[in-house]
C-alpha cells in the first residue's frame, strides 16, 4: 500500500496507529527497541519510495519504559 500511495505521487504517508501490531495495552508483549525492525522498514520504505513516511511504533526507550512514539521517516534517512 505504501508504494501504490507513492505511485499515485503522494509524498506523505501516514500509517494507522501502531500498524506494526495493532494497539494493545500490554507493551512488553509488543513493543521494540527503538531503532528495531519497524523503524527500519520505515526509513528502508520511504528512501525506497521517495516519500515521508509518519507511523507509531511500541518502542521500549534505553531507560527501559515504553513508549507510543511516532516515527518520522524521510526519503533521505539511508
Amino acid at each position: 500500500m505504501i508504494a501504490e500511495a507513492a505511485a499515485a505521487n503522494a509524498r506523505l504517508i501516514v500509517l494507522t496507529e501502531m500498524f506494526a501490531t495493532g494497539f494493545s495495552m500490554s507493551p512488553e508483549r509488543i513493543a521494540e527497541d527503538e531503532g528495531g525492525p519497524s523503524e527500519q522498514f520505515l526509513i528502508d520504505q520511504a528512501c525506497q519510495n521517495k516519500a515521508w513516511l509518519i507511523a507509531s511504533i511500541a518502542q521500549r526507550g534505553g531507560d527501559g519504559r515504553y513508549r507510543n512514539n511516532a516515527v518520522v521517516a524521510g526519503p533521505a534517512a539511508a
